[in-house]
């Protein structure tokens, strides 16, 4: 490898380095707001964790790229590809650093797994969260409908026991009007009766006079 080589390697891993720390910023930036935004909007539900979890393993990978044994794999590659095409002959000695690509992109891929996999796991949490606000959501629609009910059924008592005390106070009433009418027809039969019982004593009045007038003449 010449000094032009090394220069071109060590800019792209500087240009990498700087992209890193560009990354990591605005990794720190939005997993902040997100975290506010959590604190703020959903205090109930935490899921802040799992995108900083996902987009973390991903900032692990690009530190990798960016730290690790090597420079860019993506340049090492480029510059592989030139010398293979430029010098044949040196093709054998770059199988070192073809296994050094291999395993950074194996990194890489199972950054992604573990990216999915966390994704995965916030999804499953709003998912069991979800059906959970809907059990309660049911068990409250069914409360609320038994509720419903039962207040259905006190109102149809209540209508019966309003009938039926109509229909007694309508009975009591009838009953009333009957005694009135007998009350009525008793104080005319008291009536009749005593002016009956004044007619008598005037006659017996009268018949005691005639016997005294009679018992008089007779002397």
């Amino acid at each position: 490898m010449d000094e032009h080589e090394r220069m071109v390697i060590a800019a792209r891993q500087v240009d990498a380095r700087i992209g890193f720390y560009i990354h990591f910023v605005v990794f720190i930036l939005v997993c902040t707001g997100l975290a506010v935004v959590n604190w703020l909007v959903t205090p109930e539900i935490r899921w802040v964790q799992w995108p900083f979890l996902g987009w973390g393993i991903g900032v692990i990978g690009h530190a990798l790229c960016a730290f690790g044994s090597g420079p860019n794999f993506m340049s090492q590659w480029r510059l592989r590809k030139i010398r293979e095409l430029t010098h044949p002959e040196t093709r054998g000695s770059e199988t070192s650093g073809g296994a050094s690509a291999a395993k950074t992109i194996g990194i890489l891929l199972l950054g992604a797994l573990i990216g999915c996999a966390a994704g995965g796991g916030y999804m499953y949490t709003v998912l069991a969260d979800a059906r959970a606000n809907a059990l309660s959501l049911e068990a409250s629609r069914d409360a609320l409908e038994k509720s419903f009910k039962e207040q259905e059924a006190r109102l149809t008592q209540l209508s019966r026991e309003k009938s039926a005390l109509e229909g007694t106070i309508k009975e009591t009433k009838d009953r009333l009007g009957q005694l009135e009418s007998s009350k009525q027809s008793a104080e005319q039969a008291f009536q009749k009766a005593k002016d009956e019982l004044a007619h008598a004593q005037s006659a017996r009045e009268a018949a005691e006079r005639a016997l005294a007038e009679a018992k008089k003449a007779s002397q």
